[in-house]
């Protein structure tokens, strides 16, 4: 069989959108990270298998999931656009709609992740910086496979 071609993309590129709206960017996104997490359940019991110091392993099920996206860019201050109002109104409680792009020119990640807004934070320096926002967004639907946006 023949090896593998490695495509590795570059960028960290993201949509995001009212629900119901048409795609609006915000401008300045520098990274997003979606961790998905799953809380595993221990079932330990008496015949549960132990190694050989007499360390017990019990059996785990599979308990329920969250996912909590992780946004990060530079402050809007466009008096339309801007970051917290305007088209994109990032603030505590927006319902938003994330295309999370691997490549835009690829069209690949994911698409259609829906969530509200449960930490946004405005940071500002004074050491020749340009102001920043994070933002964390709580999922509000079952994720997306990774696939083609459209």
């Amino acid at each position: 069989m023949p090896p593998q071609t490695f495509t590795p993309v570059s960028g960290t590129d993201g949509r995001v959108r009212k629900p119901g709206g048409t795609p609006v960017v915000i401008a300045g996104i520098s990274k997003w990270e979606f961790p998905r997490e799953l809380t595993p359940i221990p079932v330990p019991h008496f015949e549960s298998p132990a190694d050989a110091h007499g360390i017990v392993y019990p059996q785990h099920l599979k308990g329920m999931a969250k996912g909590t996206l992780k946004i990060e860019g530079f402050y809007n201050a466009n008096a339309t656009d801007n970051t917290e109002a305007g088209t994109t109104g990032l603030y505590n409680g927006a319902d938003v709609v994330l295309d999370l792009y691997y490549s835009k020119a690829n069209t690949l990640g994911y698409p259609g992740v829906t969530g509200f807004v449960t930490n946004f934070t405005v940071i500002d320096q004074a050491d020749n910086q340009a102001v920043k926002f994070t933002c964390d967004i709580l999922m509000t639907n079952t994720p997306p496979a990774p696939g083609t946006i459209t």
